[in-house]
């Protein structure tokens, strides 16, 4: 699970510390607590896979826009972080990323094609 020390930590090093007092902690945490949510009668995980998880983490950062500048770059980031962190990676040049973005600020993806996106280019860490 990305915490929320390590995402105000990665915040302060992309934008300084006048960004950093200006987040909006609680919805940073109401994103981040996100892919591991329950439903409410059973509490089965809503996101089980992989994917799923990455997809939600990266659309509740979006959704609840809790930083003052570059919530689409930063939820982005993030998300590349919550892939690491669970022993995967992106596979993905700079131009496809540019690419990716620049079409999901248009309106341009869907979130089945963003889900889509990220599972085409995580790969698994081996040791």
């Amino acid at each position: 699970m990305m915490n929320l020390k390590e995402c105000l930590d990665a915040y302060y090093r992309y934008y300084g510390e006048e960004n950093l007092m200006a987040v909006k902690v609680d919805a940073l945490e109401k994103a981040l607590a996100e892919p591991y949510a329950k439903a409410f009668i059973g509490g089965r995980e809503l996101y089980p896979q992989l994917e799923d998880k990455v997809l939600a983490l990266f659309e509740a950062i979006l959704h609840h826009r809790p930083f003052p500048r570059g919530n689409t770059a930063f939820a982005f980031i993030i998300t590349v972080l919550f892939i690491h962190k669970n022993g995967w990676r992106l596979n993905a040049r700079e131009d496809e990323i540019r690419f990716f973005l620049s079409n999901l600020t248009r309106g341009g993806i869907t979130n089945q094609e963003t889900r889509r996106w990220f599972a085409q280019r995580m790969e698994q860490v081996r040791d």
